[in-house]
């Protein structure tokens, strides 16, 4: 029983997690390109959560995916959000909405109903804070059905799945 102990103490400090790109060696030249970027820019354009909203119709739900969208760019670690109704963002401690344009943020397909919402962080997605704001995105209310996806969401995820079978593989 000691033996397994002393062998299972390296096991104590474990945390989970997914490999990005600062697995790879510094001397690659897309880990030298992204660390730039982490380096010099306040948000994470590559790493943005993306909340499919299945059965919105952006025709008729315009006031209800705004809404969502001005709740959403206010949550700490969010820096943009980019939604069919318009980009949103914080400056001066107000919500300003700017024109977007809609078609991109449509779900493509036979139907007209269906949207996505891109929540550009200010927070490394591969981080505690990370994590943090994929709980406050699935929290935030909505009156439609919504589902967050996305680096720190994968995070998040792996976390809960290997978490929840450990007691089995243990």
């Amino acid at each position: 029983t000691v033996a397994l102990l002393v062998l299972a103490i390296p096991f104590f400090g474990f945390v989970a997690g997914i490999p990005d790109d600062r697995v790879v060696p510094s001397s690659n030249p897309s880990r030298a390109a992204t660390d730039k970027i982490r380096a010099n820019f306040d948000t994470r354009e590559a790493d943005a959560l993306q909340v499919s909203m299945p059965t919105v119709d952006v025709e008729t739900d315009q006031a209800a995916v705004d809404a969502f969208a001005r709740r959403l760019v206010t949550i700490d670690g969010v820096s943009r959000i980019d939604a069919a109704t318009g980009y949103y963002l914080v400056v001066d401690d107000e919500v300003v909405a700017l024109p977007a344009n809609q078609t991109s943020r449509r779900l493509v397909g036979q139907r007209p109903t269906g949207a996505l919402v891109t929540v550009t962080p200010s927070v490394e997605p591969i981080s505690p804070e990370g994590e943090r704001l994929v709980h406050a995105v699935r929290a935030t209310d909505a009156p439609f059905p919504f589902a967050v996806a996305g680096p720190s969401a994968q995070l998040v995820d792996s976390k809960r799945a290997v978490i929840d079978r450990l007691p089995i593989a243990i």
